[in-house]
């Protein structure tokens, strides 16, 4: 993948060049256009990869899920949190069959990658998400049963 940019600064995926036009994808709206291989410039380095930047227009909280969450078990137990809006550890071991410290390895991935916040409530220890899982989670069920294609 080969990301260039135009005089404005817009910047694009290449997707097919020719000796006169270039087939593009807008980095920020997905649209494809053909625009004049005289107008695009390769991106200049910025420190971050190709990859990296197009990882970039997927929203700030889906991106965090995504790359914060790395079993279903712990996107079940997010799931429970943002719906349950706080969780002590006997309601987290009433939720499933894994262990108190599974549990606690979980809660620390969730805590780890900002999506959950250890609070106290009369004295006792409570997880709760914070608005950035909560928002991720929202936009993860208005996914539900919609095609994709990653092309």
């Amino acid at each position: 993948m080969r990301l260039v940019e135009d005089a404005s600064g817009n910047q694009y995926e290449l997707l097919k060049q020719s000796d006169e036009s270039a087939r593009v994808r807008d980095i920020d709206s997905g649209t494809e256009q053909y625009v004049q291989v005289s107008k695009l410039n390769p991106v200049s380095e910025t420190g971050q990869s190709e990859l990296e930047i197009v990882a970039e227009t997927v929203p700030d909280d889906l991106r965090c899920l995504i790359t914060g969450i790395h079993t279903v078990e712990t996107l079940g137990l997010l799931i429970e949190l943002v719906e349950a809006e706080s969780l002590n550890g006997i309601a987290m071991r009433s939720l499933s069959t894994c262990c108190e410290s599974e549990l606690n390895g979980l809660m620390a991935e969730l805590l780890a990658a900002g999506l959950a916040e250890e609070t106290r409530e009369c004295g006792e220890r409570v997880y709760q998400p914070t608005a950035m899982a909560e928002s991720a989670v929202e936009q993860l069920r208005k996914l539900d049963h919609q095609e994709y294609s990653l092309q």
